[in-house]
């Protein structure tokens, strides 16, 4: 279920009117800083990795997107095991 699907479900239905903006309207602001911040991580460890190697820019370059990547997949693996402690709300 997804965390959209989650917190639509979990909000009382007079409060449904008001949540439906906020979640749309977070989702519109963290999806550019996740963008922007991998971005800057890439840089900065691109231009890190340039130092270490000597000045070989390729090998920079694909060790950079190594860490970059390994940071997507522990924040993605860390979302996975948060999404363990959501329970699933069964309405009656």
């Amino acid at each position: 279920m997804s965390l959209n699907t989650y917190i639509l479900q979990s909000a009382p239905s007079e409060l449904i009117s008001r949540v439906t903006p906020l979640t749309s309207a977070s989702s519109n602001l963290v999806i550019p800083i996740a963008i922007a911040g991998l971005s800057n991580f890439l840089a900065l460890r691109t231009n890190a990795r340039i130092t270490m190697a000597g000045g070989n820019t390729a090998l920079a370059e694909m060790k950079g997107y190594s860490d970059t990547f390994l940071l997507a997949a522990c924040i993605a693996l860390s979302g996975a095991l948060f999404s363990l402690l959501l329970g699933s709300k069964h309405h009656s």
